[in-house]
């Protein structure tokens, strides 16, 4: 009999993740166990955790999406579990959304993922993305192709043994588009979405529309993250330094078109990333972004852009103290 365990990665959003528990729990094929990586939560998570004996609970310090599903996923293949139900905490499945990806397992390495489905409106999230998916995968209650996302994914421990686990260094914001374009594009495994296999989550957010930057530090994040999802998008590292490129600057112009406040420290805020993404430093926590943020706002511009070139030619000759998170 194949096994099933429900990864639940979660960070300060007790409500959230008691509503997607309860989903999970009341599922029409209920997986074998439920793990909860609780990323260093200091609201009422833990304490509710510890009274669920259904509920296996890891506490570590706050490593991000990424470092919470390295945990959960590596927790699952050593424990010898043949499928790896994933999701975040602010997120819930349909109760059937197990029992239909479930049904389409076969014996080859697929990666089955769900269809998205904005929690507020209802409407999938897919469709909007997917309009020229031919007609006949629909009728066939699928579409081949993957949605960089591991909510309401399914992996398989084999997937896993090819693969790997996901790169915990990352932390957030690219992490998983990165595990899925490797398993998808670096690895040649097939992927699914089940139509049928639904899964609720927040619409995510646009870096066209203005973002705050005393709370949106995961931008940072994004833009660093995306060299390593490319370089599993291409073979050639040419071809991954012109695509990476390529996407600095339309980010650049986004923030030049888009952004109303702080153009220049958002600006500074992306070379931060790309120097880092280049130099491969994954030092860097939210708690560094937002002091970095702060000594913008003190200082003028010429004085950031000094700063900025003296830290970049720092860290390439001097190690860094910071604390690395490792895959």
């Amino acid at each position: 009999m194949k096994t099933t365990i429900a990864v639940i990665v979660t960070h300060n959003n007790y409500y959230s993740l008691m509503e997607c528990i309860n989903v999970v729990r009341n599922q029409t094929v209920k997986p074998d166990e439920i793990l909860v990586v609780n990323n260093e939560s200091s609201d009422y998570t833990s304490v509710w955790l510890d009274q669920q004996n259904d509920i296996h609970h890891i506490y570590q310090n706050n490593l991000g999406s990424a470092g919470g599903y390295f945990t959960g996923i590596d927790f699952a293949y050593t424990n010898g579990y043949d499928n790896v139900w994933c999701m975040n905490d602010d997120s819930y499945p349909a109760t059937d959304a197990l029992a239909m990806m479930l049904q389409e397992i076969n014996d080859e390495p697929v990666l089955l993922q769900s269809n998205l489905v904005n929690k507020k409106n209802k409407q999938s999230l897919l469709f909007q993305k997917k309009k020229s998916t031919k007609t006949t995968e629909y009728s066939q209650g699928y579409i081949y192709g993957s949605n960089k996302s591991l909510n309401g994914t399914l992996i398989n421990r084999t997937i896993i043994n090819m693969v790997g686990l996901p790169k915990a260094k990352l932390f957030a914001k690219g992490d998983a588009a990165e595990y899925v374009s490797r398993i998808v594009k670096k690895f040649s495994i097939q992927s699914k979405i089940i139509l049928s296999s639904k899964h609720y989550q927040s619409e995510a957010d646009s870096y066209k529309q203005e973002w705050n930057l005393t709370k949106n530090w995961g931008y940072y994040f994004y833009i660093r993250n995306q060299r390593e999802v490319l370089s599993n998008e291409y073979q050639y590292s040419f071809l991954q330094f012109v695509a990476y490129l390529s996407f600095i600057l339309t980010a650049m112009y986004h923030i030049v078109r888009y952004q109303k406040n702080d153009k220049r420290i958002k600006a500074n805020v992306l070379f931060k990333a790309v120097c880092h993404a280049f130099l491969n430093n994954y030092s860097y926590t939210p708690m560094c972004i937002k002091q970095f943020i702060n000594r913008q706002y003190m200082h003028t511009p010429l004085r950031n852009f000094v700063r900025s070139i003296q830290e970049f030619f720092l860290s390439i000759f001097v190690p860094s103290h910071s604390l690395v998170i490792q895959q």
